[in-house]
């Protein structure tokens, strides 16, 4: 069931949305208000008729058709560039003329489910087979016809294809009169067959033949090539027996060489750990006489010190002295000839 209708640029209805209750749904509108052309809107969809543009409307823009069923969403699209079918998320494009069956089950419309304002009234003026056949096609005995004409038809066929299997079949047998001796004709055949399979085998046998006698005179020729390299093979050797001499030679002078050479290296190493040895003695003397003179140093670091006790000792007794010196200076000073204490003469 159709639940919901929008309509989009479809010749006279730029934006319309109907939405339709269960049963019976009336729609009202005076003449040229687009009451046929909702219904063209839903062939359109339903059988995608008409084609072309002509139904696009005047002012532009897309076209579109927008139905919601209880079984899902069907949007029929006509652009500049784009003709396509979409039910719910999958979008059909190359369909041609037809319907998608996808969208035909969903829709589940046919012709007797639409009728235009011009259509005759349904089934009064059909003929009466017209009819018979609609309530056969509602009630799916047309499907029985069908079955039965199809069946009919295969009989049909079926019965020609078995006579002509007969005549064929006479046919056959006739010509197999005349091959009464094809037991004989097919021993003298084998016959034959052994005889070329023979003589295809001489053939390849003589074929082989004659290749091997190519490739010997081919090999005599070679060998007589070889024998003339034979008579230097002496000579040959003997050089061969100069040069690894020689780079045997070659190899000892160059190992030799090597030896000299090692030799020398190890000559200069030993002048040098001799000149090291002389050496140790005044490095032996030199570290002596530096290590005592650090002990002298640090003798004359301690005598340094002593010194300058010693001379900070006197200039400490020095002071006292004349500091003495001073404090006798006023007690004579401050001193009575008489002391005050015993009366005495103080000497």
């Amino acid at each position: 069931m159709i639940k919901k209708l929008k309509i989009q640029n479809f010749q006279s209805h730029k934006e319309t949305e109907l939405s339709f209750n269960p049963g019976m749904n009336v729609i009202v509108g005076t003449s040229d208000s687009g009451k046929t052309t909702i219904i063209r809107a839903l062939r359109w969809v339903s059988f995608n008729r008409p084609g072309g543009d002509e139904f696009r409307s005047n002012w532009g823009g897309d076209t579109k058709i927008e139905l919601k069923t209880k079984e899902g969403q069907v949007i029929r699209t006509k652009t500049n560039s784009e003709n396509s079918y979409q039910l719910n998320d999958i979008v059909f494009k190359a369909f041609g003329q037809d319907v998608p069956e996808e969208i035909k089950t969903v829709l589940n419309l046919d012709e007797t489910n639409v009728q235009l304002q011009m259509d005759s009234p349904f089934l009064l003026s059909d003929t009466p087979g017209s009819v018979a056949l609609h309530f056969n096609k509602i009630a799916k005995l047309d499907k029985i016809d069908t079955g039965l004409s199809n069946v009919q038809k295969k009989l049909n066929q079926l019965s020609k294809e078995l006579q002509f299997t007969e005549k064929e079949i006479t046919a056959k047998t006739t010509d197999l009169a005349g091959f009464e001796n094809i037991q004989q004709i097919e021993t003298e055949i084998n016959k034959i067959e052994k005889l070329e399979e023979k003589r295809i085998q001489t053939g390849q046998n003589a074929f082989q033949l004659e290749e091997l006698t190519i490739k010997t005179e081919r090999l005599q020729i070679k060998i007589k090539e070889k024998s003339k390299v034979l008579t230097y093979e002496k000579k040959v050797n003997v050089i061969l027996e100069l040069y690894t001499s020689q780079r045997s030679i070659s190899e000892k002078r160059k190992q030799l060489k090597k030896l000299a050479l090692n030799l020398y290296y190890k000559q200069q190493d030993i002048l040098k750990i001799e000149n090291e040895v002389k050496a140790e003695k005044d490095i032996d003397k030199i570290i002596l006489l530096y290590e005592n003179k650090q002990k002298s140093a640090a003798s004359l670091t301690k005598l340094s010190k002593l010194y300058q006790s010693i001379t900070n000792n006197k200039i400490s007794q020095e002071k006292q002295e004349n500091r003495l010196k001073i404090i006798e200076k006023e007690f004579h000073d401050n001193m009575p000839e008489v002391c005050p204490l015993c009366n005495q003469k103080i000497k």
